[in-house]
Parts: C-alpha cells; sequence; structure tokens
C-alpha cells in the first residue's frame, strides 16, 4: 500500500505536467487561430485597397476571400463568377503585394508578360500601385507588352519602365533591330537601356504557323 501511495505521489506531478501542456497547446491554437484571421482580415483589406487604386478595375469591383478561393464581388454585393482578364490580373498582383507587406522580407516580383489583358490606363495603375512594394523586379515583356507601358495617358508607366536598371533584349540574329524581321537564326542577347527600348518599336510582326 505504502508503494502504491509513493507511485500515486510520484504520478501526481506528471499528470500536472501534463494537464498544463495541453492547457498550454489550446492557448497556442486560440492565438493562432486569431491571428491568422486577423491577418486574412488585412490581406483582404490591402488587396481592395490597392485594387481600387488601378483604373478600369477598382472601385466597381473588390475581391473577397472564400473558404477556399477568391472571389470578386460588384458593387451590390453579388459575388461574380469571373472577370476580365485585366482585372483578374489586378487582383493578383495586388493580393500578392499585400502579402509582401506583410513580412519583414523583400520579395522579388518576377511575372511574365506582366500586363497581358491591361489597357494603358490599368498599367498606370499597376505600376504606381504595385511597383513600390517591391525594391526588386523582374519582367518578361513583349515590344507590344512595353508598348502598352509606355503609352499611358499620364506617362507614369513610362516614368516606371525608363527607372529600372537593368535591360535585356533576346533576338534572333537575322532580325532587324527596329523592325523584328525576319525572324530567323539562332538566339542572341542585347543589354542596355538603347537596346531595350529601340528594339521593333512598332511591335513584332504576327508569326504564320
Amino acid at each position: 500500500q505504502r508503494a502504491l501511495q509513493k507511485k500515486l505521489a510520484e504520478l501526481t506531478p506528471l499528470k500536472r505536467l501534463s494537464e498544463g501542456s495541453d492547457v498550454t497547446k489550446e492557448v497556442f491554437n486560440d492565438a493562432l487561430k486569431e491571428t491568422m484571421a486577423a491577418l486574412r482580415a488585412k490581406v483582404e483589406q490591402d488587396t481592395n485597397d490597392l485594387l481600387a487604386q488601378i483604373a478600369s478595375t477598382g472601385g466597381t469591383i473588390s475581391v473577397r476571400f472564400l473558404e477556399n478561393r477568391i472571389s470578386f464581388v460588384q458593387q451590390s454585393g453579388r459575388v461574380q463568377d469571373n472577370a476580365n482578364q485585366g482585372a483578374i490580373l489586378s487582383g493578383a498582383y495586388c493580393f500578392v503585394s499585400a502579402l509582401a507587406s506583410l513580412g519583414s522580407m523583400e520579395p522579388v516580383l518576377v511575372a511574365d508578360s506582366p500586363v497581358t489583358g491591361m489597357d494603358s490606363f490599368t498599367t498606370e495603375g499597376w505600376v504606381s500601385a504595385i511597383w513600390p512594394f517591391f525594391k526588386q523586379a523582374v519582367f518578361i515583356m513583349t515590344p507590344g507588352e512595353r508598348g502598352i507601358i509606355l503609352s499611358g495617358p499620364q506617362g507614369i508607366g513610362r516614368a516606371g519602365l525608363e527607372a529600372l536598371d537593368h535591360f535585356v533584349v533576346v533576338k534572333r540574329s537575322d532580325e532587324d533591330m527596329t523592325t523584328g524581321v525576319p525572324q530567323t537564326g539562332i538566339m542572341e542577347v542585347h543589354t542596355g537601356r538603347e537596346a531595350f527600348f529601340n528594339y521593333a518599336p512598332a511591335g513584332l510582326p504576327e508569326v504564320k504557323r
């Protein structure tokens, strides 16, 4: 009997430790859920604040974070099944930028065909609202997309593009730098501002397949 009492006495602190551990886990889990809910609400609000700054997409629609997806919402509150490509792309940029503002790291924005589906007004909003969130960015664009950025009515896109640091043009060896034809020969790389802004200023001709 004495031996059993001794064992029970020895187990009591362990039991208390186990109970304390369980309570601690519950507190941490509750705190994590509250923190994630607050961050989710902040990212949604910041995404909509940015979207409202982009012409032709903001103001009339907003985004809402549903359980398993992000949806566009009309001013009436009706959830849209879809949106135009420019709005979808703008919403994605705004979401990524809102996420980037949460952490202490400095993420790099990498975008292939960054303004496909955008007009010059939307592109200017993209340059002024999204670019400031990223100290480093890599854009892979066609001459046509470069033209959209340069043609913005307020010159915001042109100013943003000209302020970038490094420019690279990848073209075929037989191509004329101005016309972009003929599109034959091996691929070659040209660096520098002059090559970037002077390559195929009118865009590339359509390739027949």
